[in-house]
């Protein structure tokens, strides 16, 4: 929320208002689960970005890969739940051993860079009410020989949900002004427009 305290002395009196607003924009949390396969970057890891815009109404969705293999092909599996899968031949040296998630939905490919990262480009969409609280679970992978088995390293899993669009704060403006002992608050309605009596965060 931002805000912004303004005064003025008019006669005896003074008044006293803010502009006050709520973000447009929601950020939706992940949550981890496991740990991904040591590269030659360090442990190969996975992390989200699901943003919800009410300005534009559309919903961004993006994934980062991060410490994975340098310059392999990659893809980020996307699906609805977490089965948990124990694969024996994966990782077998070290790290993930487990399938984090379904693949209901979709793949998405590429391939990191030197230092073993891959941020996908967002996908948009536009927005519904019924997106708020989804939950997507999803985790990398990309070619690795060095890892034996499968030759693949993995990524830890997340669990990523959608945050619903900010809901505006209705607020109204009230003044007292005239008098030095002026004990009426009078004034205007003015949606977006408040008194601000307390700071919190």
């Amino acid at each position: 929320m931002s805000a912004q305290r303004t005064s003025s002395t008019n006669g005896n009196g003074f008044y006293t208002d803010a502009a006050s607003g709520r973000d447009s924009a929601a950020h939706g949390g992940f949550t981890p689960v496991g740990v991904g396969c040591s590269t030659g970057n360090g442990t190969m890891n996975l992390r989200s970005s699901f943003l919800t815009n009410g300005a534009t109404n559309k919903l961004d969705l993006s994934w980062t890969v991060a410490q994975g293999p340098s310059n392999k092909t990659a893809a980020v599996l996307v699906g609805a739940t977490n089965p948990n899968l124990l694969v024996p031949n994966l990782c077998p040296l070290n790290g993930a051993k487990y399938l984090y998630t379904d693949v209901a939905f979709f793949v998405l490919s590429g391939s990191t860079d030197a230092l073993g990262f891959w941020t996908l480009p967002a996908i948009s969409v536009a927005w519904a009410p019924f997106y708020a609280g989804v939950k997507l679970t999803a985790q990398a992978a990309a070619v690795d020989i060095g890892q034996g088995g499968l030759g693949v390293a993995a990524s830890n899993g997340i669990t990523s949900e959608v945050a619903p669009v900010p809901v505006p704060i209705q607020l109204s403006r009230l003044y007292n002004q005239g008098s030095a002992n002026a004990t009426v608050a009078t004034g205007t309605l003015n949606v977006g427009f408040g008194t601000i009596v307390q700071f919190r965060y």
